[in-house]
Order: C-alpha cells, then sequence, then structure tokens
C-alpha cells in the first residue's frame, strides 16, 4: 500500500515539472500514460543505477559483517581455549630467561677479555 502510493505521489509531483508529460488517448503515441524527456530520463536511470550498486554493496558490506563475526567467534573460542600462565611458570621463564643472558655476557667478557 505504501508503494502505491509512493508511486502516485511520485507521479503527481512529476507530472507538474517540465520532465514529464501526460499523454491521452488522442495524442500521437503507441501507449496511454506518461512521457519523459531525454534529461529526465536519463537522470531517473541514473538514479536507479546508484539505487542498485547501493544494494550491491550493503550486500557485499553484510557478507564481510557475517565473516567478522565468524572470526571474532573463533578468536573468543581461542582465547578460552588457552590455559593461563600461573606464578611458577612466570617464575621458571624469569629464571631461564636471567640464566640464558649472565650465560651471553660470561662468553662475550670471557671472548673479549683473551
Amino acid at each position: 500500500m505504501k508503494k502505491i502510493i509512493l508511486a502516485i505521489s511520485i507521479l503527481v509531483l512529476c507530472s507538474t515539472s517540465f520532465g514529464v508529460e501526460h499523454i491521452k488517448k488522442g495524442d500521437e503515441s503507441p501507449y496511454d500514460g506518461y512521457v519523459f524527456t531525454v534529461k529526465e530520463e536519463r537522470t531517473l536511470r541514473a538514479n536507479n543505477e546508484r539505487r542498485l550498486k547501493l544494494e550491491d554493496l550493503r550486500a557485499v558490506d553484510e557478507d564481510i559483517m557475517k565473516l567478522q563475526e565468524k572470526r571474532i567467534l573463533n578468536y573468543k573460542k581461542y582465547v578460552d581455549e588457552m590455559k593461563p600462565i600461573n606464578g611458577w611458570q612466570k617464575a621458571g621463564y624469569f629464571a631461564l630467561g636471567f640464566l640464558a643472558t649472565s650465560a651471553s655476557l660470561y662468553v662475550s667478557s670471557r671472548i673479549l677479555n683473551d
């Protein structure tokens, strides 16, 4: 119903402009209805093409959003499955790093002194 009202109101508004003319049965034309000027037809076609492009872009955007939502869910699952590092592991990694650094400093100092 809304589309019909919208179409009728567009036709009424367009018929008052110079781009659209009403044709009666007695006029020379193959059909009854409205005739658009070339300029008006170009603008209507351009608007229609722009609308179609926007619909295509909207569909692509929706596909991208669905893909991003799937990625986010997979990342959340991955993070939830990870085990947190406890205090002993942290201390062990610190000690391992300290020993590796100390060993490299000792070796480099022995090489430079000799």
